[in-house]
Formats: structure tokens, C-alpha cells, sequence
């Protein structure tokens, strides 16, 4: 069930690409995390996961290693490391709070904040002088 989830969003971050609703990879991986927080089906999965981790830590492994391969990926993404680091904490964040019913709290400002974790990982990696 949890490689099922994984190869799916998987295959939606590269849809996204691939459609070109998205410049860079982490604009991709923040725009399917946040598209998920409206589908059922993923977070049913989350939930699921959530659980059996909370009772058998092992259930994690298979999601490990795409994990960071994911994070690896957002940091080369063209943005700066931490920015696709706080891009990403944040997407999850909006998962997770999706998943404990507490999405009203950012209902009103979703689209404010879509556009500012678009902003941080759309852009080229600046270079740093000095």
C-alpha cells in the first residue's frame, strides 16, 4: 500500500514537470505535497502510515530511502538548500495538518502561502560573492 503512495506521487511530481505547471523539481514536490492534502486517498495512506509507524517503526524503511532521495533532489534543485528545505518542511506541514483536520487554520491564506513555496523553489540558485 505505502509503495503504492510513493510511486504516485512520484509519478505526479513528474507529471507536473513534464506538463511544465512547473519549472524545478521542488516546485513540482511542493505543488503534488500540497494537491494531496484534497485527495482522500492519500491521506487515508498517510493516516495509515502514521499508525503503523506509531506501532512498528520498521513500517518506515520502504519510505526512507525515496525520502531522502527526494531531499537530495530539492537541494539540487536549482534553489538554495535551505530553501527547499523550509519549502518542503512547510508542504509537509500542510499535509500533516490536513491529515489532523486543522487545514481550516490555513484555508484562508492556502493561496498566499502556495505562491510564496512556489516563489522559494521556482528560482535559480543565486551565487554567493565575498
Amino acid at each position: 500500500m505505502f509503495e503504492a503512495a510513493i510511486e504516485m506521487f512520484e509519478q505526479r511530481v513528474n507529471a507536473l514537470l513534464d506538463f511544465r505547471k512547473a519549472k524545478r523539481y521542488g516546485a513540482a514536490f511542493v505543488l503534488a505535497t500540497v494537491e494531496a492534502t484534497t485527495s482522500t486517498q492519500y491521506l487515508r495512506t498517510t493516516t495509515a502510515l502514521c499508525a503503523a509507524v506509531a506501532a512498528h517503526p520498521e513500517v518506515l524503511e520502504p519510505y526512507a530511502k525515496p525520502s531522502r532521495g527526494w531531499h537530495i533532489r530539492l537541494e539540487q534543485a536549482g534553489t538554495s538548500p535551505a530553501q527547499a528545505t523550509v519549502a518542503r518542511l512547510a508542504a509537509d506541514g500542510l499535509l500533516y495538518a490536513a491529515l489532523l483536520g486543522a487545514k481550516g487554520v490555513f484555508v484562508t491564506q492556502s493561496e498566499a502561502i502556495l505562491e510564496l513555496l512556489m516563489e522559494m523553489t521556482q528560482h535559480e540558485k543565486q551565487s554567493s560573492k565575498g
